[in-house]
């Protein structure tokens, strides 16, 4: 990923979307590739990776949950036999679990393959070799315990052991019943040394011969005796041990060499499984959101329909839609309007679900949204000031605007916010103007915020520019967007709200040119009239509905008396 991509990612809080996605993963390993934050390179990629997202939406509508939460990450495991290392049980356990749960997932996606044609392009890798699923799933009774029912001579090796163990310890009991031995006891209780019963004796009597002298206590004054009624007992158990250790060794060493030598099929199993625990990830996501899958075409369209920004939406129980578009008529957007009123929220907006297509994830809009790919999606946001090359705020984002244009094409999306400020507004305003055209002259779809007025302008002169205004009504931001219109940046009313004093903003106004306070007076005014045509038209829509509803009632009621 080029720096220029990473910065604009990071401009678009594109992190905190994978953090999001991440949670929707059913497997660890999931989440770890959901937070890697995989862009696909081809709108057939984009389609039909959605089109994966929508076969498992109606799947899993009945309840019906694909079950990739099972997939643990054992590739370092099944690598390390690769290289004919033997593991031990533990490790081949867990490969057999992640076999069985890679295998159940294989007959799940079988099963439903009618109904889901994309998700089973995977199956074929899915499935791993049967001998070796059955053999691996076979050879464990429970987690990194060997089945005696797969392995019958590990079960006559236990019996061995289990019997030797019981005549210790009935011998040992007795021991302790006996009047001879109780009188020489320190304590009357068994313990062990190492792998041997023994008991604990007066130091005294350590000679009396009964049996081996294993250890002695701190003070001394009492040895651990291994009786010799039970060392050959406790001989015969040790050899059956290390028979146990050396059948263990065997079918360890033939499982994993089983392992390895299917290690490549068993991998890209495992790889298909994530990739389909990814699908569910970006379902999981898009539910949360109430997402729709969009039209993903390949001409620069962008034609978004009650959409909301995704981290809003996450965060806060309700955000105001918008209506946001770009296309071949109109490559350009120049969002205007007052601070903290939604410009860059829309313009993000437009950049997030540009990569919402790109990462697959349906996008919280309506589904008769359209959102192209674009291969190239730049953010240029907030203060890119860099102390570390000695930019000024200025600098830096010249020196962004110098890779924009370098970046552009028909596939490039471009989204930039406050363009061209922290110099001369006058020579700031003509610089962003024929940087804006220029993009859009190189094919690229671009949206910018501004308080510029020249730019404001712009729609009027160039075509292919649209305006779109934030609103603003009694004195504070409404977050809607309408198109068409250009935005005041109600400075003054914004300032009185966060209580600057009246003196003082009258004070600012005087000091404004004639032509610039008859500008804003006349602007102002035009947005109140605006404000008013539209309350005007929702009230007349409202008396409309009123009026069919009364005539469809008198119909009905002539039809009744009609009847009778």
């Amino acid at each position: 990923m080029s720096l220029l991509a990473e910065k604009s990612r990071f401009a678009l809080d594109w992190p905190d979307v994978l953090k999001a996605l991440a949670r929707h993963a059913r497997s660890l390993r999931g989440q770890e590739i959901a937070a890697q934050g995989r862009l696909f390179d081809t709108p057939s990629e984009c389609r039909d990776a959605l089109a994966a997202v929508s076969e498992l939406e109606v799947l899993e509508e009945l309840g019906d949950r694909m079950p990739t939460g099972g997939l643990v990450d054992v590739r370092d495991a099944i690598e390390t036999a690769h290289r004919g290392r033997i593991l031990d049980l533990q490790e081949l356990s867990e490969c057999a679990d992640g076999v069985a749960n890679l295998s159940r997932l294989a007959r799940w996606i079988q099963k439903r393959a009618e109904q889901a044609p994309i998700l089973s392009q995977k199956l074929s890798l899915l499935f791993p070799p049967d001998a070796l699923r059955r053999t691996l799933i076979d050879s464990f009774e429970s987690p990194g315990v060997l089945s005696e029912r797969h392995y019958p001579e590990l079960r006559r090796i236990r019996q061995e052991i289990a019997s030797a163990q019981a005549h210790i310890q009935r011998t040992m009991d007795s021991l302790l019943r006996d009047p001879k031995i109780t009188a020489l006891l320190q304590d009357r209780f068994i313990t062990h040394r190492g792998d041997r019963a023994v008991l604990p004796i007066r130091a005294s009597a350590k000679r009396s011969g009964l049996g081996i002298v294993h250890d002695s206590s701190a003070s001394g004054e009492t040895v651990f005796i291994e009786p010799t009624e039970v060392v050959e007992l406790h001989n015969k158990k040790r050899l059956a041990e290390a028979a146990l250790a050396r059948e263990e060794t065997r079918i360890r060493t033939l499982l994993s060499r089983d392992l390895g030598n299917h290690a490549p099929e068993i991998l890209r199993g495992f790889e298909a499984g994530w990739e389909l625990d990814l699908v569910a990830a970006r379902l999981g996501l898009g539910l949360q959101l109430n997402g729709r899958v969009p039209e993903v075409g390949e001409t620069g369209t962008i034609d978004l329909h009650h959409a909301r920004h995704p981290l809003l939406a996450l965060s806060l129980p309700e955000v105001i839609p918008n209506d946001l578009n770009l296309n071949d008529t109109h490559p350009g957007l120049i969002l205007s309007g007052p601070n903290a009123g939604g410009k860059t929220v829309a313009l993000k907006t437009m950049a997030l679900a540009a990569l919402f297509v790109r990462a697959a994830i349906p996008f919280p809009c309506k589904a008769s949204s359209r959102i192209d790919f674009f291969s190239t999606i730049i953010a240029d946001i907030g203060d890119s000031q860099d102390l570390s090359d000695g930019l000024s705020t200025f600098s830096a984002h010249m020196k962004t605007l110098q890779s924009c244009l370098e970046s552009a094409s028909s596939s490039a999306l471009i989204v930039l916010d406050e363009l061209a400020v922290g110099t001369d507004p006058t020579q700031g305003a003509a610089l962003a103007r024929v940087v804006l055209q220029e993009l859009v002259n190189r094919g690229a779809r671009v949206v910018t915020t501004t308080h510029y007025a020249e730019l404001k302008g712009l729609p009027a002169i160039d075509r292919r520019f649209r305006a779109g205004a934030v609103a603003f009504a009694n004195g504070r931001p409404t977050y809607t967007l309408n198109m068409g219109e250009v935005g005041l940046s109600h400075a003054f009313a914004i300032a009185q709200k966060m209580g600057l004093s009246a003196e003082l903003i009258d004070r600012a106004r005087q000091a404004l040119s004639e032509h610039e306070r008859q500008w804003v007076e006349q602007s102002e005014q035009l947005v109140q009239e605006r404000s008013h045509l539209k309350s005007t038209q929702q009230e007349l829509a409202q008396e409309r509905r009123r009026l069919k509803e009364a005539e469809a009632l008198f119909r009905e009621k002539t039809t009744r008396l009609k009847t009778h």
